[in-house]
Order: structure tokens, then sequence, then C-alpha cells
């Protein structure tokens, strides 16, 4: 099985563990933007310093580092660069991933529009980007590598969860 497929089937269950907890569970039916600015705060804390490396490497990118950065929630010195390469493949694996669902959520919430921030929920993915992504992973063929981008995007949805439940229990 291809890394694609593999990320597909084994983390299945963690990608729909983060869609049933707060706030991403309320994103498309919430009245109110207060569920959009903790879904923001958690995507800050988890793509800051991905997107902060790869604003150079494509416009897209730039555009969407740009419009989180507006977002006056902590500061830089909270974030720490991801060191390990693999890291960058399961983190650009979920930042694509969630444009892909900002994509729906714009089209079916009704409150988006209402949230000041709502720039970095509106910009398009360039499908582009998803297709060369698709094609690293189709190059990685070593099983002890493919095996520990499946953990660490595993890891990823879990971070993005816990973060979701400590904003839920601040509220």
């Amino acid at each position: 099985m291809n890394l694609r497929e593999r990320l597909k089937n084994e983390t299945k269950l963690y990608h729909k563990a983060l869609e049933d907890q707060y706030p991403f569970n309320e994103l498309i039916s919430s009245k109110s933007t207060a569920c959009f600015e903790d879904a923001l705060k958690c995507f800050k804390l988890l793509f800051y310093p991905f997107l902060k490396r790869k604003q150079e490497v494509h416009p897209f990118y730039q555009q969407v580092f740009k419009a989180l950065e507006k977002f006056p929630v902590f500061n830089e010195r909270y974030f720490l660069e991801p060191q390990c390469p693999n890291k960058l493949l399961h983190l650009e694996y979920l930042f694509l991933g969630s444009r892909m669902g900002n994509e729906i959520l714009v089209k079916k919430s009704t409150s988006l529009k209402n949230f000041e921030y709502r720039e970095y929920f509106e910009i398009s993915l360039d499908p582009a980007l998803w297709k060369g992504f698709l094609e690293k992973l189709s190059k990685v063929h070593d099983t002890f590598i493919q095996d520990q981008i499946v953990e660490q995007v595993k890891e990823g949805f879990v971070e993005l969860r816990n973060y979701g439940k400590l904003l839920e229990r601040a509220s």
C-alpha cells in the first residue's frame, strides 16, 4: 500500500475524532464566531512555524501565513521550528488537508462571514500544491519513514484535538 493510502486508512479514526471535538465540530452549524476564533488558535499553534518556513516556497503559503499572522493571539516566542524533514511532510499533509476542509466550511457556514479573521479560512488551496504533495508522498518507499509519517500525522490530529479540549474547558 502506498503512503497516501496508508495515511487515509490509518489516520481515519483520528481525523473523525478531531471533527467530533470542539471547536471543529461546531464550525459549520455555529451561529457565533467564537468557534472560528478557537479553531484559528488551534491552527496557529500547530501550523505557524511550518507556514513561516514554507512562505518562501509558494505565494499560497505566504498568503496564508500573513493571514494567520494578523490573528493577534500567541506571539512568535511561543513557537518552535520543526527540525525533522519528515515532520514537515506530516505538517504539510495536515495543513493541505485542512485547507480542503476550509473550502467546505466556506460554502456551508453562515457565521464565517461575521468573523473578523475569516481570510485564513477563505484562501483557496492551489490544486497544484496538493498534486505536488502527493508526488512527494509517492516517492517515500522506505517503510520505516512511512511509519514515522503516519504516526506523526496521528499525533498532529491528537495535538489539534487537545488544543480544542483546552479551549472548550476554558470557555
